[in-house]
């Protein structure tokens, strides 16, 4: 992205803005810290049982294949159920 002769006043114009408007989000800073937090764990355990069931479906895979041993398998489940536990807490 290439900027133009205008890109260092808008940005200008929006960190002025944020300065503005900053004196009304300080009464509930940490309350939007909290959420901003809160909303984080929320997606990343929404996230987090689809990929640790692939791993888990791939570790059982290489472990037929010869590849891998059970203890890699038997942690991939119990992540993958930590992983399902986690999202049914935040969700």
């Amino acid at each position: 992205m290439v900027a133009g002769p205008g890109a260092g006043s808008s940005q200008l114009g929006t960190l002025r803005f944020l300065r503005d408007v900053s004196r009304y989000f300080a009464p509930v800073r940490w309350r939007l810290v909290v959420g901003s937090l809160a909303g984080i764990a929320m997606n990343t355990a929404a996230v987090l049982p689809p990929l640790l069931l692939g791993a888990a479906i791939d570790s059982a895979i290489a472990f037929s294949r010869g590849e891998a041993t059970a203890a890699r398998v038997g942690w991939s489940a119990l992540l993958f159920l930590a992983g399902t536990f986690a999202r049914s807490c935040c969700s």
